[in-house]
């Protein structure tokens, strides 16, 4: 397993230490999504869009394509090409396991459900983007961990209290998933670049 030692954590009473990050608060691409994209009949590079679920704004601009545009099978190529929006390109590959999809990540080589666009930066103490890793190798914690697994346990003894100290766990951060890029500026998240009437993202 290939990971730097700012994502060696260590748990104490289910807690991490160091600087944490939920995975459901990073960009999250499933390999359903993937395998989806790639089994379009049509062929067509998909373009994947984060939005920040509060404000709205546009966090995240992925191009999802087949490294192999002129094959006639894209899924069977097994891999994906992710482009951002400032032009840098990584490869992910695809995997069925038991007749499910599967991302293989890059560090670990172990198969995912999902991969995550940005990772933790112990040093700075922030996220940074990433080139498509897992949640372990990535240093991101569920957000039922740690603190939220005592609340759990204390739940039978504090049940009128119950109501307030519940709380659902968040959804992953999924994209938003366009066949074609024109139909991203018609929903207004795209925008026509003047100069060369190309499509752009504003990140």
């Amino acid at each position: 397993m290939v990971t730097t030692p700012e994502h060696d954590k260590r748990r104490r009473d289910g807690r991490f230490d160091g600087y944490r990050v939920n995975c459901e608060m990073i960009p999250c691409l499933p390999a359903r999504i993937v395998s989806k994209c790639l089994s379009d009949p049509r062929r067509v590079p998909h373009l994947l869009l984060w939005k920040h679920r509060r404000s709205g704004e546009l966090k995240e601009v992925v191009r999802l394509a087949s490294p192999n545009p002129t094959s006639s099978d894209w899924l069977s190529s097994g891999w994906a090409e992710l482009k951002r929006a400032d032009g840098s390109k990584v490869s992910i590959r695809l995997s069925q396991i038991a007749y499910k999809p599967m991302l293989i990540c890059y560090y670990c080589q172990k198969p995912r459900c999902a991969l995550y666009g940005w990772e933790i930066s112990e040093v700075a103490r922030n996220v940074r983007p990433a080139g498509w890793l897992c949640r372990v190798c990535a240093g991101l914690s569920f957000a039922s961990e740690g603190q939220a697994l005592h609340i759990r346990r204390l739940l039978p003894d504090l049940k009128q209290f119950s109501n307030l100290l519940r709380k659902s766990r968040p959804d992953p951060w999924e994209p938003l998933v366009f066949a074609s890029p024109w139909a991203a500026v018609e929903a207004g998240l795209c925008r026509l670049n003047q100069s060369d009437n190309s499509l752009c993202a504003d990140v």
